[in-house]
């Protein structure tokens, strides 16, 4: 299984009809491409001044486009969060002063577990 892409990602708009999400080498790493339908394309170019519009058509919403390029950021968070649990609990060992705060970190753990393995490919 490969690994993803490291970051940071950013969107590069080309113009009224396509944004690439590109890797850190710019255009040696596009991520992918987004475009709206070819009516939702000829009606920006016949509005006198076409632009780029997030949530036209088939591209994504401008917050969904920004949560996609934080992916590897994001990823980086949790593993480190991972590795920070795994030392306040060696072992499983609990201290029962912090009950509340371990059973947190043990929700926080299986949620995050289970992103990693989402983002990685592999089923939690």
């Amino acid at each position: 299984m490969s690994e993803p892409t490291p970051g940071p990602w950013k969107w590069h708009i080309s113009d009224y009809s396509m944004a690439t999400l590109e890797g850190p080498g710019g255009d040696e790493q596009r991520l992918m491409s987004v475009s709206p339908c070819k009516s939702c394309c000829n009606y920006a170019k016949s509005d006198g001044e076409p632009e780029w519009k997030w949530g036209r058509c088939m591209t994504p919403s401008e917050a969904d486009a920004r949560l996609i390029a934080a992916a590897p950021e994001l990823l980086a968070a949790i593993e480190a969060a991972l590795r920070i649990e795994s030392l306040w609990c060696p072992n499983g060992d609990i201290n029962p002063e912090h009950d509340e705060e371990v059973a947190t970190l043990w929700r926080m753990r299986q949620m995050f577990t289970e992103a990693v393995a989402r983002a990685k490919g592999a089923a939690p």
